[in-house]
């Protein structure tokens, strides 16, 4: 196991932990802090987001990030970086590889790897739960900004 991978893992497993039978997720107390961390891995990811491939192998959005966005979604501050880490996690292998699948062998399998991720993000996201979270902020931030009209 190489060094970035052990610091990955350790990462994810710093996010906190989803308990069965509470059907709850506990974040730890640097949560917010770890999903920025995720953040910043990301940035730094290399040609062949070989990060990003690695959080799509360990299925943290699966068994993390949305369990923790379900659970903690009135917490603005925590939620609006998991949204922003979820945008970056589910962008298209296109737009990563600069608008063309890639001609070379290896890197070809790398974009099938980020691809197959996306979609078992796919059926992750296709729960009702979650929605309903989604739904029920949405209706906040449009409450605020409809307020916000009405004084103007």
């Amino acid at each position: 196991m190489s060094l970035l991978s052990a610091e990955l893992t350790a990462t994810c497993n710093a996010l906190g932990y989803y308990d069965e039978k509470t059907k709850k997720y506990y974040a730890d107390e640097n949560t917010l802090e770890t999903v920025k961390d995720l953040i910043r891995y990301l940035r730094k990811d290399d040609e062949n987001h070989d990060i990003r491939r690695q959080l799509g192998e360990t299925k943290v959005l699966q068994t993390d990030l949305l369990p923790l966005l379900k659970s903690y979604w009135e917490e603005t501050e925590l939620f609006d970086v998991l949204i922003k880490l979820l945008v970056n996690l589910t962008t298209p292998p296109l737009i990563l590889w600069h608008e063309e699948v890639p001609s070379d062998k290896t890197v070809r399998n790398y974009f099938i790897q980020v691809e197959d991720h996306l979609r078992s993000y796919k059926i992750a996201f296709a729960d009702g739960a979650l929605w309903a979270v989604l739904s029920s902020r949405l209706s906040k931030i449009l409450e605020t900004v409809s307020n916000y009209l009405e004084i103007m």
